[in-house]
């Protein structure tokens, strides 16, 4: 029983780790208006931290000579870093582009480092539709899907008649191989629309069961550099310009796909069929390693349940043995004090040892009788 218990710790185990390995993306820097910043020490840290328009402070106390593990990768929404190292403590002072709003979590790494995850959203992400479709799709890779249902069905209704809402939200469903969601998405794009050919093409190859690869980025996002000195008026009137440029670019592309449609479709099937087959592998192996675990688990517990109900019949038979030597020995005290005389005390011992699952020759040899004088008793009470 101790086997199949370790056995069952152990597949647990095993899954666990698996899907941590598959809960936190580590890797750090910008996507899009959001910064991740990873910050890695060989002990337990406590922290605090402070946000101030756009400046983030982090405060880290009882440090245990850990190291810091600035991110690696260059955030262009960080304008300054400054670190102040202490004996006991240290302080790190980030200062973004934008207004911040922070989440932070913490962690130890399977190699026992302990990890503290920053977290850094432009705050206007709110109230602009960009930004919260960038978000969206940050949380929604980076995390379960899960964990953001509710903010992606809050905002795809809110913003249910924007095609780019439309084909974003519908290319990260289809990263995550849920088709008949991504098709809703892209369904909703009118034929009038610059993105409708791309969701088309998403349509078609969804319904051959071929899903994209790539993580699902916000490049749609446009990214001006202001001078401070820029009134907001010269603000508004350079976004716009940038804004209609951005249109006309992605019109002008549509335009140059229709033209060159016929030269690419070999290309493309070619390039569609490899990533499917990618795709296919990768969508195989995860079914596997769920397939292994199931199987696995249902062994065990037949196995668990096959040895309780193996050890409830043993108890059970071992009770009947029990009581049947019982009867023996109080029969054979009873034939050695000469209890037992007349034959038909005989004739009911018999027939109670018949009924209770003794042979007839087994019965003749303890009353040291025929067994002919036994199948007779037996017969003449009608019980053979």
């Amino acid at each position: 029983m101790k086997k199949y218990l370790l056995s069952s710790l152990l597949i647990l185990m095993i899954s666990l780790v698996w899907a941590e390995s598959h809960f936190l993306d580590m890797r750090v820097g910008d996507f899009g208006c959001i910064t991740r910043v990873v910050f890695e020490f060989t002990g337990k840290v406590d922290y605090s931290v402070k946000e101030e328009d756009n400046k983030l402070s982090i405060m880290l106390n009882s440090l245990n000579n850990g190291k810091i593990q600035l991110p690696v990768e260059q955030s262009d929404n960080i304008n300054n870093i400054v670190l102040t190292d202490g004996n006991t403590s240290a302080q790190v002072a980030l200062e973004f582009i934008y207004p911040i709003e922070v989440t932070s979590y913490n962690y130890f790494q399977e190699s026992k480092n302990y990890i503290i995850v920053f977290d850094i959203y432009d705050k206007d992400y709110h109230t602009d539709m960009q930004k919260g479709l960038a978000t969206i799709l940050f949380k929604a890779q980076k995390f379960p899907l899960n964990k953001s249902k509710t903010e992606i069905v809050a905002f795809s209704d809110k913003y249910s008649s924007v095609p780019l809402v439309n084909l974003y939200l519908g290319r990260l469903y289809a990263k995550k191989q849920m088709k008949t969601i991504a098709i809703e998405y892209f369904k909703k794009i009118d034929s009038k629309s610059e993105f409708f050919l791309t969701a088309q093409a998403y349509i078609d190859n969804l319904n051959k069961n071929r899903y994209p690869q790539e993580e699902v980025k916000p490049d749609f996002l446009i990214k001006v550099e202001i001078d401070n000195s820029v009134n907001e008026s010269n603000k508004k009137d350079i976004q716009e310009y940038f804004n209609n440029e951005d249109s006309l670019q992605v019109a002008q592309n549509v335009n140059k796909i229709e033209e060159t449609e016929e030269e690419n479709t070999s290309k493309d099937d070619s390039n569609n069929e490899e990533n499917s087959k990618t795709n296919n592998a990768q969508s195989t192996s995860n079914k596997f390693l769920y397939l292994y675990l199931i199987i696995a688990l249902v062994i065990i517990v037949i196995q668990f349940v096959q040895n309780i109900k193996r050890k409830f019949i043993i108890k059970e038979l071992s009770g009947k043995l029990e009581s049947s030597n019982f009867e023996l020995r109080a029969l054979e005290n009873k034939l050695a004090k000469g209890v037992v005389e007349n034959s038909k005390t005989k004739e009911k011992i018999i027939i109670k040892l018949f009924n209770s699952g003794w042979k007839p020759q087994d019965i003749a040899n303890e009353l040291n009788t025929s067994i002919e004088a036994i199948e007779a008793t037996i017969s003449k009470e009608g019980r053979l």
